[in-house]
């Protein structure tokens, strides 16, 4: 496939500069270009890197020069780049397309328009599966569940019975959605296993990364809200309810009934203890350990435990001083215990 870079520009809304009619093969990272390649940047360092090689054009803001190498003019590079991407993807494409006579498809099990069914794929009585959906070799959906249109589940994705999924989710590999919450009674020294009966509701635009797990309510519903985007290895557990458009990065945890609200940021390996409330474009900081029950909006936190950010980092800095503040502490206590050493031998003489 290829495109000239005119019509690129013009697919992403931005001005061309230089040979215009160049073809463009494939995108390349901005340090190692080639001829026949396109590549961004948005700092002027890296423009100097991509100018340096052979690639045939660059994405850059409106505000860069003119340099002899052929650019596309765009309000946002990052933006232009990704929706480039999507025209040379090679992944795209599943290979495969229709329904697979080894998949297993149960009783009243109803399919929409253009939906493909890949072998060894698991579908249970009664689900229902929208249009265009693609369900990838080694799926399980379980019984009573509701998967919309478009939607896109990876090899060994597992849905567990009821769970709910809107338009345009993709899921990747591994990843279990509706699995029991992790909740047990204490009674006479043994715990007892809490039935979890609610569900999961993913809403539309959602995208979840690969061995994530998310588990079912004990009563109602764990929610994942539109246009959030999951990373990898994330658990959310029993009945959270995470609002719209939030981004949580891999290996994350969020524990029981906690409620995330629009917007937020969760950073790497951050927790969050159970039946907390985060408050809208919060940002959590990797590794950070929040225990408050009621976080407001617009916080930065960071540390263990969490606090607000610059409270968080004059803590640290005052932590790189503590060595020396020790030394100085113990050479006061050695001139103490010197002084008064003295002072009981000037009383005794």
């Amino acid at each position: 496939m290829k495109f000239s870079v005119e019509a690129l520009a013009n697919f992403v809304g931005g001005v061309a500069e230089g040979n215009t009619s160049d073809e463009i093969f494939g995108l390349a990272e901005y340090d190692k270009g080639k001829s026949g390649e396109i590549t961004f940047v948005v700092d002027k360092k890296k423009y100097e890197e991509a100018l340096k090689t052979e690639v045939s054009a660059i994405i850059v803001p409106h505000d860069f020069d003119f340099r002899g190498k052929t650019l596309i003019r765009v309000d946002d590079p990052k933006f232009a780049i990704a929706r480039i991407a999507e025209l040379f993807n090679p992944y795209q494409e599943v290979g495969f397309k229709g329904i697979s006579d080894k998949a297993y498809i149960g009783n009243n099990v109803n399919l929409g328009k253009n939906v493909t069914i890949m072998p060894f794929a698991s579908i249970q009585d009664n689900v229902k599966i929208g249009d265009n959906a693609v369900i990838f070799s080694g799926v399980f959906i379980g019984y009573n569940s509701i998967i919309g249109n478009n939607v896109v589940l990876k090899s060994n994705v597992v849905i567990y019975p009821g769970t709910t999924i809107g338009d345009n989710v993709i899921i990747h590999a591994g990843s279990v959605v509706g699995s029991d919450g992790f909740g047990y009674v204490d009674k006479e020294g043994t715990h007892y296993k809490i039935p979890h009966i609610g569900k999961v509701v993913i809403e539309d635009n959602v995208e979840i990364g690969a061995n994530t797990c998310i588990d079912r309510a004990f009563i109602g519903e764990t929610i994942i809200g539109k246009g959030t985007k999951i990373d990898n290895l994330v658990q959310i557990a029993h009945n959270v309810k995470i609002g719209k458009n939030t981004i949580i990065v891999s290996q994350a945890g969020i524990a029981g009934s906690t409620e995330i609200g629009n917007n937020v940021i969760i950073a790497g390996q951050a927790g969050i203890v159970d039946h907390s409330k985060i408050g809208d474009n919060v940002v959590i900081m990797a590794k950070a350990g929040v225990e408050d029950k009621e976080v407001p909006p617009n916080k930065i936190l960071l540390g263990i435990p969490a606090r607000d950010a610059l409270e968080q980092k004059r803590i640290f800095v005052a932590e790189t001083k503590l060595p020396e503040l020790l030394k100085r502490v113990k050479e006061i206590e050695d001139k103490s215990k010197y002084d008064i050493s003295t002072k009981d031998k000037s009383t005794e003489g």
